[in-house]
């Protein structure tokens, strides 16, 4: 199974399309191209991950990560388009 999603176009071009939906996201809430791409990717490998490792967590349990998740998959609410802080500003305490 896994040798097969490695080289199936198929799977490839739906991959490539939910993270180009996910970078739209992204970009929607202001972030810059390069970011997006990358917020985009984590935020959809780390799902995969969770499948693929079949994790098991009481789900009241991971609802009441979900606002983390949110914050951490999302980062900083974006309130005005272009506004989001870039991670060094962050680092530095704008946020």
């Amino acid at each position: 199974m896994r040798d097969w999603s490695r080289t199936s176009k198929k799977l490839a071009r739906e991959v490539n399309l939910r993270i180009e939906l996910l970078i739209r996201s992204f970009r929607a809430m202001g972030y810059p191209e390069d970011e997006s791409l990358v917020r985009a990717r984590i935020t959809y490998f780390h799902q995969i991950g969770q499948c693929a490792l079949s994790f098991k967590e009481d789900p009241a349990v991971r609802r009441s990560y979900q606002p983390l998740f949110g914050e951490v998959l999302l980062g900083p609410l974006v309130q005005e388009p272009g506004s989001a802080p870039r991670p060094a500003e962050i680092r530095r305490g704008r946020r």
